[in-house]
C-alpha cells in the first residue's frame, strides 16, 4: 500500500509541476508538499481512536467489548500495559485487529490513561 501511495504522490507532483520527482526523493516531503499522512501512522490513529470509542461506549458493540482483555497489574508491580494479550503463536494472532490496536496503545500507555485522557490528547502522541 505504501508504494502505491508514493507511485501516486509522484504522479500528482508531476500533475502540478510538469516534472517528475527526482530519483530516491524523500517520501516525507512529498506527504509534507501535499499535507498527507504516512498510511502507516494513519493506521495506527485509526486503531487507537477506535479502541478509544469501544471502552468509553461511543460504538455500541458488546462483543468487542468483551473480547478486550485488561491488565491488571499488581499493587508493587512496575508493568503499566493497559491491556493483557498472549504471546503470538501465529501471523494470523499478530494481524488481527483487536491484537493490534491493543499493542499499539501498551506501546503509548506510559505517556496517557485511556480510561482519563480525552482522545485529542491521545491522539497528540502520534
Amino acid at each position: 500500500m505504501e508504494r502505491i501511495q508514493r507511485k501516486f504522490l509522484k504522479y500528482l507532483s508531476f500533475k502540478v509541476n510538469g516534472v517528475y520527482p527526482e530519483r530516491g526523493c524523500c517520501q516525507n516531503a512529498l506527504l509534507a508538499k501535499f499535507n498527507m499522512e504516512d498510511l502507516d501512522k494513519r493506521r495506527t490513529r485509526t486503531s487507537v481512536t477506535f479502541l478509544f470509542k469501544i471502552i468509553h461506549q461511543l460504538i455500541d458493540c458488546a462483543c468487542l467489548l468483551q473480547e478486550l482483555q485488561f491488565h491488571v497489574p499488581h499493587f508493587s508491580s512496575r508493568s503499566s500495559s493497559t491491556f493483557y494479550h498472549t504471546t503470538p503463536n501465529s501471523n494470523i494472532l499478530i494481524n488481527s485487529p483487536i491484537y493490534n490496536m491493543c499493542s499499539v496503545f501498551n506501546s503509548i500507555c506510559d505517556k496517557c490513561d485511556i480510561h482519563n485522557s480525552h482522545m485529542k490528547d491521545i491522539l497528540d502522541i502520534f
